[in-house]
């Protein structure tokens, strides 16, 4: 059945909402069975996305594909990465972002 996996069809496959229509793992992912006695299976994120249901972007990137970079990104001396070269109030990132520094 559609949007289940494992032995008997028994995990439902997390769900998120996509253009009105509930698609698993956002239609961003792969759903696979998990072991023991959970009755949810889990999605596997295509690249660039993440979260339980691979509706949001990695760190970096922005758009409804999560293909694009945001801008100006810089690595700080502690190892922290930061967009806009570090001067920002603000950035729009994630899958409605534009990448636009504030």
């Amino acid at each position: 059945r559609s949007g289940r996996v494992g032995t008997g069809c028994q995990q439902v496959c997390p769900q998120s909402v996509v253009n009105g229509t509930n698609q698993s793992c956002g239609g961003h992912g792969t759903c696979v069975a998990t072991s023991g006695t959970s009755n949810v299976g889990q999605c596997i994120c295509a690249t660039n996305f993440t979260g339980q249901t691979c509706d949001s972007c990695i760190f970096g990137v922005y758009g409804p594909s999560c293909s694009h970079a945001l801008p100006g990104l810089v690595t700080l001396p502690g190892g922290e990465v930061e967009p806009c070269n570090g001067n920002y109030l603000s950035y729009s990132g994630g899958i409605s972002g534009t990448g636009e520094c504030v």
